[in-house]
């Protein structure tokens, strides 16, 4: 018995000949029982067909990626064999989790785009052109069921794959999933191999597209959606006259310091930056998300309460009110007076409280437009409690609030902060 099951495995084996099938094989291992119990498929309804999108298509999409997630040790099928299709030995999953390979997403990217849909990444496999990054939204599947049973020449000569998928897209703008669909599919082929994966996986797709208000929703643009709420706002005037306006960093910096704000939203700890001598101050958006009131503390250690005004998540700038006059502020720079090279300046609180008013020194090391977001790229040495802080000019004008870094071992000195004229369009605010 034990010399058949090798004969069987020896047989799947010379006809492993794609990436995937053979991406599968890596992560089943295969019981050498006779007779063991497998789960059968049975009759599974076709998918039904899709609807394509109209003529005005749908905002702009990429396939992210495919997560499997089966527990490690669970059945998932068998090899089946005589005229019976008795099962010779199961199929046994080896991992917990693992990213499926890009035959997915290629598969995923082809079949939305033959239904109407705007599908960015992978555009030109030839040259190696990829938008994906461009794209307002972004789908991603996790396979939590397969079924993957294969039959030898006397039992049939075919393989067949049953899937649960769960389908999510996720909003760019929003920074949230906007839509999840649990969805089951259905593939069958001729001999071994994993052509009935990838029909499972299609099958499901199809499945979910049907019967789901899924063209509906991506029907929207998140980025025209995005403008057209900015376009709407009422306009806040602040006046942002500074008399002193001859100052020298770094030997000026105690000045600028007292312009700078450290924020606590519950146990996080971000900074922020006034504007106006009556109190307005800007942060990112994710330092104030989801409160209305806050403390502030300002370098002279006396705390203040303040107040939420406006927020946009988008381009992650917020704008806040704080009780009182007679503040410290910054004059509003622009991008024509400090070019790429231009020395930078950062205060924050690093670590929280414990290193609050912290000074970093950089570069400016571009201008960049990402998705219609504005930013300005920094090496300096940015972390967390710096989020909100000023991003200051030799010369003492705030030209950036601190917003995001990319944080890798394999990536250093990437760290972006807000223009203040992107945070005057996104908030409504106009300079006095």
């Amino acid at each position: 018995m034990m010399a058949q099951n090798c004969l069987n495995f020896l047989m799947i084996g010379k006809l492993i000949t794609t990436p995937l099938f053979r991406f599968v094989i890596t992560i089943l291992f295969f019981g050498m029982l006779s007779g063991c119990s497998t789960t059968r498929i049975g009759y599974v309804a076709p998918a039904p067909e899709p609807v394509t999108m109209g003529k005005e298509g749908s905002a702009s999409i990429s396939f992210s990626r495919v997560i499997i997630r089966i527990p490690s040790g669970s059945e998932v099928g068998a090899h089946h064999d005589g005229l019976a299709q008795m099962p010779k030995y199961p199929y046994i999953w080896s991992s917990n989790i693992l990213v499926g390979p890009d035959d997915f997403k290629i598969k995923a990217s082809e079949l939305l785009r033959s239904y109407g849909y705007n599908v960015l990444g992978g555009d030109n496999l030839l040259f190696g052109q990829d938008e994906s990054a461009k794209a307002e939204y972004q789908i991603g599947a996790t396979i939590t069921s397969m079924v993957y049973n294969t039959y030898a020449p006397l039992a049939g000569n075919y393989s067949e794959c049953k899937l649960l998928v769960e389908w999510q897209l996720y909003d760019v703008y929003k920074d949230q999933v906007v839509f999840k669909q649990i969805a089951e599919g259905y593939g069958k082929q001729e001999n071994y191999g994993s052509q009935c994966m990838y029909d499972a996986f299609a099958y499901s797709l199809k499945n979910m597209l049907a019967k789901s208000n899924f063209s509906e929703i991506v029907k929207r643009s998140p980025r025209e959606e995005w403008v057209s709420n900015t376009e709407l706002l009422e306009k806040i005037k602040i006046n942002n006259l500074v008399r002193e306006d001859n100052l020298v960093l770094p030997k000026d910096i105690e000045k600028v310091m007292d312009a700078t704000i450290i924020i606590r939203s519950g146990n996080s700890i971000g900074s922020g930056v006034l504007v106006s001598n009556d109190g307005w101050a800007l942060t990112a958006a994710h330092v104030v998300s989801g409160i209305t009131e806050t403390q502030v503390t300002l370098h002279s250690g006396i705390q203040i309460a303040a107040r939420v005004e406006r927020i946009d998540t988008q381009q992650d700038i917020a704008l806040i009110k704080l009780n009182g006059s007679g503040f410290k502020y910054l004059k509003i720079g622009n991008s024509d007076d400090n070019k790429i090279g231009s020395e930078i300046y950062a205060i924050g609180a690093p670590t929280g409280t414990g290193l609050a008013f912290s000074i970093a020194k950089g570069i400016i090391s571009g201008y960049r437009d990402i998705e219609g977001r504005k930013y300005i790229q920094t090496d300096a040495a940015l972390n967390p409690g710096n989020s909100g802080g000023p991003m200051i000019s030799a010369n003492g004008h705030l030209i950036g609030i601190v917003s995001w870094k990319i944080s890798s071992v394999a990536y250093e000195g990437l760290a972006f902060g807000v223009p203040p004229d992107a945070a005057a369009d996104k908030l409504g605010i106009i300079w006095e």
